[in-house]
Protein backbone atom coordinates (compact mmCIF):
# COMPACT_ATOMS: atom_id res chain seq x y z
CA UNK A 1 0.00 0.00 0.00
CA UNK A 2 2.87 2.37 0.73
CA UNK A 3 4.52 1.35 -2.44
CA UNK A 4 1.36 2.51 -4.09
CA UNK A 5 0.98 5.97 -2.65
CA UNK A 6 4.62 6.44 -3.59
CA UNK A 7 4.82 5.65 -6.86
CA UNK A 8 1.33 7.73 -6.78
CA UNK A 9 3.15 10.89 -5.62
CA UNK A 10 6.49 9.66 -8.40
CA UNK A 11 3.71 10.17 -11.32
CA UNK A 12 1.63 12.85 -10.25
CA UNK A 13 2.78 14.96 -7.13
CA UNK A 14 0.50 16.01 -4.79
CA UNK A 15 -2.28 16.69 -7.70
CA UNK A 16 -5.12 14.10 -5.89
CA UNK A 17 -6.48 13.66 -9.17
CA UNK A 18 -4.41 10.94 -10.44
CA UNK A 19 -4.39 9.40 -6.95
CA UNK A 20 -7.95 9.24 -7.20
CA UNK A 21 -8.08 7.73 -10.71
CA UNK A 22 -5.51 4.60 -9.40
CA UNK A 23 -8.01 3.62 -6.50
CA UNK A 24 -11.01 3.71 -8.78
CA UNK A 25 -9.33 1.82 -11.82
CA UNK A 26 -8.24 -0.78 -9.09
CA UNK A 27 -11.55 -0.97 -7.78
CA UNK A 28 -13.02 -1.76 -11.57
CA UNK A 29 -10.03 -3.85 -12.63
CA UNK A 30 -11.39 -5.60 -9.67
CA UNK A 31 -15.11 -5.70 -10.54
CA UNK A 32 -14.04 -6.91 -13.89
CA UNK A 33 -11.82 -9.81 -12.21
CA UNK A 34 -14.55 -10.68 -9.79
CA UNK A 35 -17.46 -11.11 -13.52
CA UNK A 36 -15.14 -13.24 -15.83
CA UNK A 37 -13.71 -15.22 -11.99
CA UNK A 38 -17.50 -16.23 -10.99
CA UNK A 39 -18.53 -16.82 -14.64
CA UNK A 40 -15.44 -18.82 -14.58
CA UNK A 41 -16.29 -20.98 -11.84
CA UNK A 42 -20.01 -21.43 -12.35
CA UNK A 43 -20.90 -21.04 -15.78
CA UNK A 44 -23.29 -18.65 -15.21
CA UNK A 45 -23.29 -15.32 -17.52
CA UNK A 46 -26.34 -12.54 -15.36
CA UNK A 47 -25.93 -13.41 -11.97
CA UNK A 48 -22.02 -13.26 -12.20
CA UNK A 49 -22.95 -10.03 -14.10
CA UNK A 50 -24.70 -8.90 -11.14
CA UNK A 51 -23.04 -9.62 -8.77
CA UNK A 52 -20.07 -7.76 -10.04
CA UNK A 53 -22.50 -4.83 -10.53
CA UNK A 54 -23.45 -4.41 -7.23
CA UNK A 55 -20.27 -4.75 -6.08
CA UNK A 56 -18.63 -2.13 -8.39
CA UNK A 57 -21.84 0.70 -7.56
CA UNK A 58 -22.99 -0.16 -4.07
CA UNK A 59 -22.64 3.59 -2.35
CA UNK A 60 -20.82 1.35 0.34
CA UNK A 61 -17.58 1.05 -1.79
CA UNK A 62 -17.63 4.97 -1.93
CA UNK A 63 -15.87 5.10 1.51
CA UNK A 64 -12.70 2.22 0.10
CA UNK A 65 -12.68 4.01 -3.22
CA UNK A 66 -13.28 8.12 -2.74
CA UNK A 67 -10.88 8.20 -0.05
CA UNK A 68 -7.27 7.76 -1.23
CA UNK A 69 -6.16 6.86 2.29
CA UNK A 70 -8.32 3.82 1.79
CA UNK A 71 -5.82 2.75 -1.08
CA UNK A 72 -5.28 -0.57 1.14
CA UNK A 73 -8.74 -1.89 0.24
CA UNK A 74 -8.84 -1.48 -3.52
CA UNK A 75 -5.52 -2.93 -3.35
CA UNK A 76 -5.99 -6.10 -0.74
CA UNK A 77 -8.84 -6.88 -3.06
CA UNK A 78 -7.50 -6.88 -5.91
CA UNK A 79 -4.75 -8.90 -4.88
CA UNK A 80 -7.27 -10.79 -3.22
CA UNK A 81 -9.39 -11.67 -6.30
CA UNK A 82 -6.26 -12.71 -8.27
CA UNK A 83 -4.96 -15.03 -5.94
CA UNK A 84 -8.63 -17.07 -6.15
CA UNK A 85 -8.20 -16.76 -9.99
CA UNK A 86 -4.72 -18.27 -9.43
CA UNK A 87 -6.34 -21.00 -7.42
CA UNK A 88 -9.03 -22.02 -9.91
CA UNK A 89 -6.59 -22.52 -12.14
CA UNK A 90 -5.16 -24.78 -9.90
CA UNK A 91 -7.80 -26.96 -9.33
CA UNK A 92 -8.67 -27.41 -13.11
CA UNK A 93 -5.98 -29.68 -13.78
CA UNK A 94 -7.38 -33.43 -12.42
CA UNK A 95 -8.27 -34.02 -9.02
CA UNK A 96 -5.77 -36.71 -7.83
CA UNK A 97 -7.10 -39.47 -5.94
CA UNK A 98 -6.90 -37.72 -2.18
CA UNK A 99 -3.71 -38.96 -0.25
CA UNK A 100 -3.45 -40.44 2.91
CA UNK A 101 -1.08 -38.01 4.66
CA UNK A 102 -1.13 -34.27 5.68
CA UNK A 103 2.52 -34.51 3.51
CA UNK A 104 1.02 -36.48 0.82
CA UNK A 105 -1.38 -33.51 0.44
CA UNK A 106 0.80 -30.50 0.54
CA UNK A 107 2.85 -32.75 -1.82
CA UNK A 108 0.21 -32.76 -4.56
CA UNK A 109 -0.94 -28.96 -3.74
CA UNK A 110 2.30 -27.96 -5.06
CA UNK A 111 2.56 -26.19 -8.73
CA UNK A 112 3.37 -23.00 -10.52
CA UNK A 113 -0.62 -21.85 -10.38
CA UNK A 114 -0.85 -22.57 -6.32
CA UNK A 115 2.40 -20.38 -5.70
CA UNK A 116 1.15 -17.89 -7.73
CA UNK A 117 -1.90 -18.04 -5.56
CA UNK A 118 -0.01 -18.09 -2.80
CA UNK A 119 2.14 -15.19 -3.93
CA UNK A 120 -0.58 -12.88 -4.92
CA UNK A 121 -2.02 -13.86 -1.48
CA UNK A 122 1.40 -12.90 0.11
CA UNK A 123 0.86 -9.70 -1.89
CA UNK A 124 -3.00 -9.39 -0.48
CA UNK A 125 -1.89 -9.61 2.74
CA UNK A 126 1.08 -7.06 2.54
CA UNK A 127 -1.50 -4.45 1.51
CA UNK A 128 -4.42 -5.17 3.93
CA UNK A 129 -4.18 -7.94 6.96
CA UNK A 130 -7.84 -7.89 6.60
CA UNK A 131 -7.14 -10.42 3.93
CA UNK A 132 -6.59 -13.14 6.40
CA UNK A 133 -10.03 -15.15 5.80
CA UNK A 134 -9.40 -15.85 2.58
CA UNK A 135 -7.99 -19.28 3.07
CA UNK A 136 -11.95 -20.03 4.42
CA UNK A 137 -13.00 -18.64 1.11
CA UNK A 138 -10.86 -20.72 -0.44
CA UNK A 139 -12.50 -23.82 1.47
CA UNK A 140 -15.95 -22.45 0.66
CA UNK A 141 -15.38 -22.53 -2.93
CA UNK A 142 -14.17 -25.74 -3.09
CA UNK A 143 -17.98 -26.82 -2.21
CA UNK A 144 -19.45 -24.62 -3.93
CA UNK A 145 -19.11 -23.73 -7.10
CA UNK A 146 -16.02 -25.94 -8.24
CA UNK A 147 -17.00 -29.03 -6.50
CA UNK A 148 -14.14 -30.34 -5.10
CA UNK A 149 -15.45 -31.11 -0.92
CA UNK A 150 -18.36 -33.64 -1.97
CA UNK A 151 -16.90 -35.84 0.99
CA UNK A 152 -15.53 -36.27 4.42
CA UNK A 153 -11.80 -37.31 2.98
CA UNK A 154 -11.88 -34.84 -0.27
CA UNK A 155 -12.82 -32.03 2.23
CA UNK A 156 -10.39 -32.91 4.34
CA UNK A 157 -7.86 -33.00 1.99
CA UNK A 158 -9.06 -29.71 0.61
CA UNK A 159 -8.41 -28.51 4.38
CA UNK A 160 -5.19 -29.44 4.31
CA UNK A 161 -4.45 -27.93 0.84
CA UNK A 162 -5.04 -24.25 2.34
CA UNK A 163 -1.70 -24.69 5.70
CA UNK A 164 0.28 -22.86 3.44
CA UNK A 165 -2.26 -19.95 3.27
CA UNK A 166 -3.01 -20.95 6.80
CA UNK A 167 0.74 -20.33 7.96
CA UNK A 168 0.81 -17.01 5.99
CA UNK A 169 -2.02 -15.87 7.29
CA UNK A 170 -1.43 -16.38 10.93
CA UNK A 171 2.03 -14.45 10.32
CA UNK A 172 0.10 -11.80 9.13
CA UNK A 173 -2.15 -11.61 11.98
CA UNK A 174 0.60 -11.97 14.56
CA UNK A 175 2.31 -9.12 12.95
CA UNK A 176 -0.80 -6.76 12.89
CA UNK A 177 -1.71 -7.67 16.47
CA UNK A 178 1.61 -6.48 17.34
CA UNK A 179 1.76 -3.35 15.46
CA UNK A 180 -1.01 -1.78 16.31
CA UNK A 181 -0.72 -3.06 19.68
CA UNK A 182 2.50 -1.02 20.16
CA UNK A 183 0.81 1.93 18.48
CA UNK A 184 -2.02 1.94 20.69
CA UNK A 185 -4.44 0.88 18.63
CA UNK A 186 -6.16 -2.01 19.91
CA UNK A 187 -8.84 -0.77 22.88
CA UNK A 188 -8.23 -2.33 26.25
CA UNK A 189 -10.30 -4.42 28.26
CA UNK A 190 -11.00 -1.57 30.32
CA UNK A 191 -12.04 0.92 27.75
CA UNK A 192 -14.01 -1.94 25.62
CA UNK A 193 -14.92 -4.80 27.91
CA UNK A 194 -15.29 -7.99 25.93
CA UNK A 195 -19.21 -8.11 26.75
CA UNK A 196 -19.56 -4.93 24.99
CA UNK A 197 -17.54 -5.93 22.06
CA UNK A 198 -19.75 -9.27 21.65
CA UNK A 199 -22.63 -7.52 21.40
CA UNK A 200 -21.87 -4.38 19.50
CA UNK A 201 -20.20 -7.26 16.68
CA UNK A 202 -23.74 -8.92 16.92
CA UNK A 203 -25.84 -5.88 15.90
CA UNK A 204 -23.00 -4.58 13.52
CA UNK A 205 -23.39 -7.54 11.53
CA UNK A 206 -27.58 -7.15 11.53
CA UNK A 207 -26.61 -3.34 10.78
CA UNK A 208 -24.40 -4.21 8.04
CA UNK A 209 -27.04 -6.06 6.26
CA UNK A 210 -29.31 -3.03 6.44
CA UNK A 211 -26.72 -1.22 4.87
CA UNK A 212 -26.34 -3.67 2.20
CA UNK A 213 -29.89 -3.32 1.30
CA UNK A 214 -30.74 0.05 2.07
CA UNK A 215 -27.32 1.95 2.39
CA UNK A 216 -28.76 4.95 3.42
CA UNK A 217 -27.78 7.53 6.07
CA UNK A 218 -23.87 6.31 5.92
CA UNK A 219 -21.20 8.17 8.00
CA UNK A 220 -17.03 8.32 7.83
CA UNK A 221 -16.94 7.51 11.11
CA UNK A 222 -20.17 5.75 13.60
CA UNK A 223 -18.87 6.62 17.09
CA UNK A 224 -18.83 3.42 19.85
CA UNK A 225 -21.74 3.47 21.83
CA UNK A 226 -21.16 5.18 24.97
CA UNK A 227 -23.30 2.84 26.82
CA UNK A 228 -23.56 -0.42 25.03
CA UNK A 229 -25.95 -1.47 22.69
CA UNK A 230 -29.41 -2.18 24.29
CA UNK A 231 -30.42 -5.38 25.27
CA UNK A 232 -33.56 -5.33 22.06
CA UNK A 233 -31.13 -4.68 19.86
CA UNK A 234 -28.63 -7.03 20.68
CA UNK A 235 -31.79 -10.25 21.00
CA UNK A 236 -32.92 -9.12 18.12
CA UNK A 237 -29.88 -9.25 16.28
CA UNK A 238 -29.09 -13.04 17.92
CA UNK A 239 -32.03 -14.19 16.61
CA UNK A 240 -32.18 -12.62 13.04
CA UNK A 241 -28.49 -14.38 12.58
CA UNK A 242 -29.47 -17.54 14.08
CA UNK A 243 -32.64 -17.72 11.71
CA UNK A 244 -30.47 -16.99 8.47
CA UNK A 245 -27.94 -19.32 9.16
CA UNK A 246 -30.03 -22.50 10.29
CA UNK A 247 -32.15 -21.72 7.05
CA UNK A 248 -28.59 -21.39 4.85
CA UNK A 249 -27.69 -24.79 6.48
CA UNK A 250 -31.18 -26.18 5.41
CA UNK A 251 -30.97 -25.71 1.98
CA UNK A 252 -27.20 -26.42 1.58
CA UNK A 253 -27.79 -29.39 -0.15
CA UNK A 254 -30.06 -27.68 -2.27
CA UNK A 255 -29.16 -24.47 -2.83
CA UNK A 256 -25.25 -24.11 -2.04
CA UNK A 257 -24.85 -21.02 -2.85
CA UNK A 258 -26.65 -19.61 0.25
CA UNK A 259 -24.49 -21.19 2.71
CA UNK A 260 -21.11 -20.06 0.50
CA UNK A 261 -22.60 -16.82 0.61
CA UNK A 262 -23.50 -16.20 4.08
CA UNK A 263 -20.64 -17.94 5.43
CA UNK A 264 -18.33 -15.70 3.41
CA UNK A 265 -20.33 -12.98 4.56
CA UNK A 266 -19.60 -14.01 8.45
CA UNK A 267 -15.97 -14.66 8.23
CA UNK A 268 -14.18 -12.31 6.18
CA UNK A 269 -16.09 -9.86 8.89
CA UNK A 270 -14.38 -11.45 11.82
CA UNK A 271 -11.14 -9.57 11.25
CA UNK A 272 -13.00 -6.19 11.84
CA UNK A 273 -16.21 -6.81 13.62
CA UNK A 274 -14.74 -5.64 16.87
CA UNK A 275 -14.01 -8.84 18.94
CA UNK A 276 -10.23 -7.12 18.71
CA UNK A 277 -11.00 -3.52 18.92
CA UNK A 278 -8.78 -1.20 17.05
CA UNK A 279 -9.88 2.11 16.93
CA UNK A 280 -13.14 3.70 18.91
CA UNK A 281 -15.24 2.99 15.64
CA UNK A 282 -18.24 0.89 16.21
CA UNK A 283 -18.56 -0.14 13.02
CA UNK A 284 -17.39 1.14 8.86
CA UNK A 285 -18.24 1.22 5.36
CA UNK A 286 -14.77 -0.12 4.20
CA UNK A 287 -15.31 -3.39 6.20
CA UNK A 288 -17.74 -4.67 3.88
CA UNK A 289 -15.74 -4.26 0.75
CA UNK A 290 -14.90 -7.51 0.63
CA UNK A 291 -17.43 -9.24 2.79
CA UNK A 292 -20.49 -7.86 0.80
CA UNK A 293 -19.97 -10.08 -1.97
CA UNK A 294 -21.10 -13.24 -0.35
CA UNK A 295 -24.49 -11.25 0.27
CA UNK A 296 -24.47 -10.58 -3.68
CA UNK A 297 -23.49 -13.96 -4.51
CA UNK A 298 -26.69 -15.11 -2.40
CA UNK A 299 -29.42 -12.82 -3.69
CA UNK A 300 -27.86 -13.18 -7.38
CA UNK A 301 -28.21 -17.08 -7.56
CA UNK A 302 -30.80 -17.11 -5.53
CA UNK A 303 -32.67 -14.95 -8.12
CA UNK A 304 -31.64 -17.03 -10.32
CA UNK A 305 -33.03 -20.10 -8.87
CA UNK A 306 -36.20 -18.19 -8.34
CA UNK A 307 -36.35 -17.63 -12.01
CA UNK A 308 -35.42 -21.99 -13.31
CA UNK A 309 -38.39 -22.83 -10.99
CA UNK A 310 -40.67 -20.97 -12.44
CA UNK A 311 -39.87 -21.61 -15.71
CA UNK A 312 -40.41 -24.97 -14.81
CA UNK A 313 -43.62 -24.87 -13.65
CA UNK A 314 -44.57 -22.52 -15.91
CA UNK A 315 -42.52 -22.70 -19.20
CA UNK A 316 -45.08 -20.53 -21.14
CA UNK A 317 -43.88 -17.58 -19.20
CA UNK A 318 -39.94 -17.47 -19.66
CA UNK A 319 -39.69 -14.79 -21.86
CA UNK A 320 -42.30 -12.20 -19.44
CA UNK A 321 -40.80 -13.37 -16.41
CA UNK A 322 -37.07 -12.55 -17.73
CA UNK A 323 -38.10 -9.36 -18.81
CA UNK A 324 -39.62 -8.23 -15.26
CA UNK A 325 -36.57 -9.56 -13.47
CA UNK A 326 -34.19 -7.95 -15.86
CA UNK A 327 -36.28 -4.55 -15.25
CA UNK A 328 -36.20 -5.30 -11.67
CA UNK A 329 -32.53 -5.57 -11.76
CA UNK A 330 -31.77 -2.60 -14.19
CA UNK A 331 -34.00 -0.71 -11.85
CA UNK A 332 -32.21 -2.02 -8.61
CA UNK A 333 -28.80 -0.90 -10.15
CA UNK A 334 -29.90 2.38 -11.56
CA UNK A 335 -31.20 3.18 -7.70
CA UNK A 336 -28.15 2.37 -6.37
CA UNK A 337 -25.54 3.97 -9.04
CA UNK A 338 -27.69 6.94 -8.10
CA UNK A 339 -27.35 6.72 -4.06
CA UNK A 340 -23.03 6.03 -4.84
CA UNK A 341 -22.93 9.28 -6.90
CA UNK A 342 -24.58 11.12 -4.31
CA UNK A 343 -22.41 9.49 -1.81
CA UNK A 344 -19.34 10.96 -3.64
CA UNK A 345 -20.59 14.04 -2.95
CA UNK A 346 -19.76 14.21 0.34
CA UNK A 347 -16.61 13.22 0.10
CA UNK A 348 -16.00 16.67 -1.60
CA UNK A 349 -13.70 18.38 1.13
CA UNK A 350 -13.14 17.46 4.86
CA UNK A 351 -15.79 20.18 5.70
CA UNK A 352 -18.39 18.85 3.53
CA UNK A 353 -17.97 14.76 4.96
CA UNK A 354 -17.62 16.00 8.38
CA UNK A 355 -20.48 17.52 8.48
CA UNK A 356 -22.00 14.89 6.90
CA UNK A 357 -20.94 12.66 9.38
CA UNK A 358 -23.16 15.02 12.37
CA UNK A 359 -26.54 14.72 10.44
CA UNK A 360 -26.33 10.69 10.03
CA UNK A 361 -25.12 10.31 13.66
CA UNK A 362 -25.42 11.33 16.89
CA UNK A 363 -22.62 12.49 20.14
CA UNK A 364 -20.37 11.61 17.25
CA UNK A 365 -17.06 13.61 19.04
CA UNK A 366 -14.69 12.31 16.24
CA UNK A 367 -16.59 14.32 13.45
CA UNK A 368 -16.78 17.53 15.98
CA UNK A 369 -12.91 17.30 16.22
CA UNK A 370 -12.17 16.72 12.98
CA UNK A 371 -14.77 19.36 11.17
CA UNK A 372 -13.00 22.08 13.93
CA UNK A 373 -9.51 20.74 12.84
CA UNK A 374 -10.91 21.34 9.15
CA UNK A 375 -12.24 24.93 9.69
CA UNK A 376 -8.82 25.80 11.28
CA UNK A 377 -7.09 24.98 8.25
CA UNK A 378 -9.18 27.45 6.43
CA UNK A 379 -8.48 30.23 9.20
CA UNK A 380 -12.49 29.84 9.99
CA UNK A 381 -11.54 29.91 13.92
CA UNK A 382 -14.60 30.87 15.81
CA UNK A 383 -16.18 27.37 14.55
CA UNK A 384 -13.44 25.59 14.85
CA UNK A 385 -13.32 26.09 18.57
CA UNK A 386 -17.46 25.66 18.45
CA UNK A 387 -16.93 22.20 17.19
CA UNK A 388 -13.62 21.41 19.31
CA UNK A 389 -15.92 22.66 22.34
CA UNK A 390 -18.51 20.28 21.41
CA UNK A 391 -16.03 17.35 20.71
CA UNK A 392 -14.40 18.10 24.27
CA UNK A 393 -17.86 17.72 25.98
CA UNK A 394 -19.01 14.11 24.43
CA UNK A 395 -15.06 12.62 24.99
CA UNK A 396 -13.60 15.23 27.54
CA UNK A 397 -10.22 12.46 27.32
CA UNK A 398 -9.69 13.25 23.87
CA UNK A 399 -5.63 14.71 24.11
CA UNK A 400 -6.18 15.46 20.33
CA UNK A 401 -9.10 17.48 20.79
CA UNK A 402 -7.47 19.59 23.92
CA UNK A 403 -4.40 20.20 21.88
CA UNK A 404 -6.68 21.19 18.53
CA UNK A 405 -8.93 23.95 21.03
CA UNK A 406 -5.14 25.09 22.34
CA UNK A 407 -3.92 25.64 19.20
CA UNK A 408 -7.67 27.75 17.89
CA UNK A 409 -6.93 29.34 21.40
CA UNK A 410 -3.45 30.10 20.59
CA UNK A 411 -4.02 31.33 16.87
CA UNK A 412 -6.59 34.24 18.91
CA UNK A 413 -3.77 34.95 21.45
CA UNK A 414 -5.81 33.46 24.16
CA UNK A 415 -2.51 32.28 25.32
CA UNK A 416 -3.39 31.57 28.86
CA UNK A 417 -6.64 29.32 27.70
CA UNK A 418 -4.62 27.35 25.09
CA UNK A 419 -2.01 26.87 27.69
CA UNK A 420 -4.46 24.64 29.87
CA UNK A 421 -5.64 22.88 27.38
CA UNK A 422 -2.09 22.02 26.08
CA UNK A 423 -1.85 21.09 29.43
CA UNK A 424 -5.46 18.93 30.02
CA UNK A 425 -3.89 17.12 26.49
CA UNK A 426 0.03 16.25 28.13
CA UNK A 427 -1.82 15.06 31.21
CA UNK A 428 -4.07 12.51 29.52
CA UNK A 429 -0.94 11.58 27.04
CA UNK A 430 2.52 12.93 28.23
CA UNK A 431 4.19 11.57 25.05
CA UNK A 432 1.81 12.97 23.14
CA UNK A 433 4.38 15.32 21.05
CA UNK A 434 2.13 17.70 19.26
CA UNK A 435 0.76 18.92 22.61
CA UNK A 436 4.03 19.05 24.37
CA UNK A 437 5.53 21.19 21.55
CA UNK A 438 2.59 23.52 21.28
CA UNK A 439 2.51 24.02 25.11
CA UNK A 440 6.35 24.74 24.80
CA UNK A 441 4.85 27.45 21.86
CA UNK A 442 2.32 29.04 24.60
CA UNK A 443 4.50 29.23 27.65
CA UNK A 444 7.36 30.96 25.35
CA UNK A 445 4.85 33.18 23.89
CA UNK A 446 3.82 34.31 27.65
CA UNK A 447 7.66 34.87 28.28
CA UNK A 448 8.07 31.18 30.23
CA UNK A 449 11.07 30.61 27.65
CA UNK A 450 13.06 28.38 29.64
CA UNK A 451 9.82 26.56 30.98
CA UNK A 452 9.13 25.93 27.44
CA UNK A 453 12.53 24.52 26.50
CA UNK A 454 11.29 21.43 28.67
CA UNK A 455 8.39 21.08 26.47
CA UNK A 456 10.22 20.86 23.54
CA UNK A 457 12.55 18.59 24.89
CA UNK A 458 9.72 16.48 25.77
CA UNK A 459 8.30 16.70 22.42
CA UNK A 460 11.67 15.16 20.54
CA UNK A 461 11.59 12.72 22.72
CA UNK A 462 8.11 11.33 22.26
CA UNK A 463 8.97 11.88 18.78
CA UNK A 464 12.63 12.55 17.46
CA UNK A 465 11.07 13.50 13.88
CA UNK A 466 9.73 16.38 15.31
CA UNK A 467 12.26 18.77 13.89
CA UNK A 468 10.00 21.63 14.50
CA UNK A 469 11.17 21.38 18.44
CA UNK A 470 14.28 21.85 17.45
CA UNK A 471 13.76 25.46 15.86
CA UNK A 472 11.76 26.99 18.87
CA UNK A 473 14.26 25.02 21.24
CA UNK A 474 17.03 27.08 19.47
CA UNK A 475 14.86 30.34 19.31
CA UNK A 476 14.67 29.97 23.27
CA UNK A 477 18.22 29.28 23.68
CA UNK A 478 18.88 32.14 21.23
CA UNK A 479 16.88 34.73 23.32
CA UNK A 480 18.69 33.24 26.48
CA UNK A 481 21.98 34.59 25.38
CA UNK A 482 23.17 30.54 24.45
CA UNK A 483 23.89 31.40 20.84
CA UNK A 484 26.23 28.00 20.72
CA UNK A 485 23.33 25.79 21.80
CA UNK A 486 20.53 27.62 19.60
CA UNK A 487 23.06 27.26 16.80
CA UNK A 488 22.94 23.86 17.13
CA UNK A 489 19.51 23.20 17.02
CA UNK A 490 18.95 25.24 14.23
CA UNK A 491 21.66 22.97 12.59
CA UNK A 492 19.99 20.39 13.72
CA UNK A 493 16.44 20.47 12.44
CA UNK A 494 17.99 22.13 8.80
CA UNK A 495 19.52 18.60 9.12
CA UNK A 496 15.46 17.21 9.02
CA UNK A 497 14.18 19.67 6.69
CA UNK A 498 17.10 21.74 4.38
CA UNK A 499 14.81 24.36 3.60
CA UNK A 500 13.52 25.01 6.61
CA UNK A 501 12.29 28.77 6.47
CA UNK A 502 12.25 29.25 10.43
CA UNK A 503 15.59 27.22 10.75
CA UNK A 504 17.13 29.61 7.98
CA UNK A 505 16.10 32.67 9.68
CA UNK A 506 16.97 32.14 13.63
CA UNK A 507 20.80 30.71 11.72
CA UNK A 508 20.95 33.51 10.07
CA UNK A 509 20.35 36.08 13.02
CA UNK A 510 22.95 34.33 14.93
CA UNK A 511 25.47 34.86 12.32
CA UNK A 512 24.59 38.16 11.94
CA UNK A 513 24.99 39.27 15.18
CA UNK A 514 28.37 37.13 15.71
CA UNK A 515 29.56 39.67 12.77
CA UNK A 516 29.19 37.35 9.53
CA UNK A 517 27.10 39.05 7.27
CA UNK A 518 27.69 36.78 4.59
CA UNK A 519 26.82 33.56 6.39
CA UNK A 520 24.05 35.41 7.50
CA UNK A 521 23.04 36.57 3.90
CA UNK A 522 22.94 33.05 2.90
CA UNK A 523 20.60 31.68 4.95
CA UNK A 524 18.07 34.74 4.70
CA UNK A 525 17.76 34.03 1.16
CA UNK A 526 17.47 30.65 1.49
CA UNK A 527 14.35 31.54 3.76
CA UNK A 528 13.41 33.72 1.32
CA UNK A 529 13.07 31.23 -1.56
CA UNK A 530 11.18 28.74 0.83
CA UNK A 531 8.89 31.16 2.09
CA UNK A 532 8.99 33.95 -0.30
CA UNK A 533 5.68 35.77 1.58
CA UNK A 534 7.82 36.05 5.07
CA UNK A 535 8.11 39.60 5.44
CA UNK A 536 10.92 39.57 7.62
CA UNK A 537 13.31 37.43 5.86
CA UNK A 538 13.06 40.17 2.97
CA UNK A 539 13.86 43.07 6.00
CA UNK A 540 16.63 40.83 7.21
CA UNK A 541 18.01 40.48 4.06
CA UNK A 542 17.72 44.17 3.32
CA UNK A 543 19.82 44.64 6.37
CA UNK A 544 22.56 42.55 6.09
CA UNK A 545 23.15 44.19 1.99
CA UNK A 546 22.75 47.65 3.53
CA UNK A 547 25.75 46.05 6.13
CA UNK A 548 27.38 45.33 2.90
CA UNK A 549 27.25 48.87 1.01
CA UNK A 550 24.67 47.17 -1.66
CA UNK A 551 22.10 49.69 -1.72
CA UNK A 552 20.50 48.64 -4.68
CA UNK A 553 20.01 45.16 -3.54
CA UNK A 554 19.06 46.68 0.18
CA UNK A 555 16.11 48.59 -1.15
CA UNK A 556 15.05 45.82 -3.51
CA UNK A 557 14.06 44.18 0.19
CA UNK A 558 13.10 46.56 1.72
CA UNK A 559 10.24 47.57 -1.19
CA UNK A 560 9.55 43.39 -1.00
CA UNK A 561 8.73 43.51 2.80
CA UNK A 562 6.37 46.66 2.05
CA UNK A 563 4.63 44.75 -0.61
CA UNK A 564 3.86 41.56 1.72
CA UNK A 565 3.06 44.25 4.68
CA UNK A 566 2.63 48.31 3.72
CA UNK A 567 2.65 48.74 7.37
CA UNK A 568 5.73 47.86 8.32
CA UNK A 569 7.29 50.89 9.60
CA UNK A 570 11.20 50.05 10.11
CA UNK A 571 11.07 48.70 6.34
CA UNK A 572 9.49 52.02 5.47
CA UNK A 573 12.39 53.74 7.88
CA UNK A 574 14.98 51.73 6.12
CA UNK A 575 13.80 52.72 2.27
CA UNK A 576 13.65 56.65 3.08
CA UNK A 577 17.08 56.61 4.36
CA UNK A 578 18.37 54.62 1.62
CA UNK A 579 16.74 56.42 -1.02
CA UNK A 580 17.04 60.09 0.73
CA UNK A 581 21.23 59.15 0.43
Amino acid sequence: TWLSHMLDVTMFGMNPAGHHWTSLLLHTASAVLLFFLLRRMTGALWPSACVAALFAIHPTRVQSVAWVAERKDVLSAFWGLLCVWAYVSHTRRRLPAPPSSISGALAQAGGVRFLLALLFFAAGLMAKPMLVTLPLLLVLFDYWPLGRAQSVRTALYCAIEKIPFALLALASATITFIAQKKGGAVGAFTDFPLSGRIANALVSYVSYLGAAIWPAHLSIFYPYPESGAPAWQVAGAVLILIAITIFAFREASSRPYLIVGWLWYLGSLVPVIGLVQVGDQSMADRYTYLPFIGIFIAVAWGVQNMIAARRQTSPASIHTNSRIWGAIAAAVLIVLAVAARSEVGYWKDSVTVFSRALTTTKRNYVAHGNLGQAYWTLGRIDEAMEQLTQAIALRPGSEVSHNLLGGALLTKRRLAEAEAEFRAAVTLRPDYAPAQFNLGIALAEQGAGEKAIEHYRLALAADPNLYRAHVNWGMALANAGKTDEAAAHYSQALGFNPEDASAHMGMGNLLAGQGKPEEALSHFTRAIRTAPGDPLAHFNAGIIYQRLGRDQEAAAEFEATLKIKPDYAPARNMLEKLQAR
